[in-house]
């Protein structure tokens, strides 16, 4: 593992700095406000890029803009030796496809984070609560660092408002940073590792046409929606960190919330109708005192022991219907029209 040390002064400061800005258009903003030159921003993004999965990078995204909320489950039924969309299906968990996370914690709460389409609501509720209990709600990011004050409460958090993206190649640029968050423009293109994520080997690589990418990525960065990104590791500041989760009660959403702004711990939180929760990477020496700041809010906080993450669902949209479904969807015909026109197959 790569301890904080290793990075310099000014990568850290540039690593830190992409939680506000986004890394693939925004390098003159960080350059002057650091007070460096574009081209030093683009050499230390690069080295970065090629250290980062040792970074712990967390895309920074909003997926209220995809028509997406989400459902907490807490449940005694854990999850065991899974590497796949193909593996959930086979152990029996619901709606498979649209599960976002799984976490096991050391005293045997299991957690199952799911994408919910707002369209089928109370139809996913009714099959979550056969896994466990049941939180819905929505997920916002939070941008360490940035001049954003904290909220008040829930009702003052900023919305993401409807847009005219198409969904689906919206859906495919979120899946693509949450695989590689760092990506560039170009790596941004290729989406077959997201194909793969979704549907399993492929026999052809998928690149999206860069116009189509560059105006859509755009759009969707200039509201906030994707594109930044928080260093894990880097933030912690420490060679011990350690994931922990942490719910509170709802009303103390604020106090959550300045603590991981704060602390660069993590990089969105669930909001639901009784609780707020996220997963925190702390410093070991830290944890105690982190949960101490909440311990009138905390109704659960516990060791993060394993876990398992797949990306947007991009294989459940329906571009016809213009809404997510219960049913996997013909992906690779889907795309087509936001494809390059020449394609080729992987090496």
């Amino acid at each position: 593992m790569l301890r904080p040390t290793a990075c310099s002064g000014l990568e850290i400061d540039i690593a830190r700095s992409i939680a506000c800005f986004d890394p693939r258009l925004d390098a003159s903003r960080i350059a002057r406000v650091l007070g460096v030159s574009p081209s030093t921003v683009w050499k230390v993004l690069q080295r970065l890029r090629q250290k980062a999965w040792e970074l712990w990078p967390q895309h920074i995204r909003d997926v209220r803009s995809l028509g997406l909320g989400t459902a907490i489950v807490y449940s005694d039924k854990p999850l065991t030796d899974v590497s796949s969309i193909c593996d959930l299906k086979e152990r029996g968990v619901p709606l498979a496809r649209y599960l976002h996370s799984y976490r096991a914690t050391l005293d045997g709460v299991h957690i199952y984070s799911y994408f919910v389409p707002r369209s089928l609501t109370a139809e996913f509720l009714a099959k979550l609560e056969k896994l466990g209990r049941v939180d819905y709600g929505f997920t916002v990011p939070v941008h360490p660092g940035c001049s954003i004050a904290t909220p008040s409460n829930v009702d003052t958090l900023p919305q993401p408002g409807e847009n005219s993206i198409p969904r689906l190649l919206g859906s495919l640029i979120y899946a693509r940073l949450d695989l590689s968050p760092l990506a560039s423009m170009h790596e941004l293109a290729d989406v077959t590792p997201v194909i793969q994520a979704r549907l399993g080997a492929v026999n052809t690589s998928y690149r999206l046409n860069m116009g189509k990418l560059v105006k859509t990525y755009m759009a969707l960065s200039r509201r906030g929606m994707v594109g930044r990104v928080l260093l894990l590791l880097l933030a912690a500041a420490s060679s011990r960190p350690i994931p922990l989760y942490v719910a509170v009660q709802r009303e103390c959403f604020n106090q959550l919330y300045g603590l991981i702004a704060e602390t660069w711990s993590a990089p969105s939180i669930f909001i639901g109708k009784e609780i707020a929760a996220t997963v925190m990477v702390l410093p070991d020496e830290y944890s105690g005192e982190a949960q101490k700041r909440l311990q009138d809010c905390i109704v659960y906080s516990g060791l993060i022991t394993t876990g398992f993450g797949t990306t947007i669902p991009i294989e459940m949209y329906n571009v016809y219907e213009k809404e997510w479904s219960l049913q996997p969807q013909p992906l690779e015909r889907y795309i087509r029209p936001y494809l390059a026109r020449r394609q080729r197959k992987p090496a």
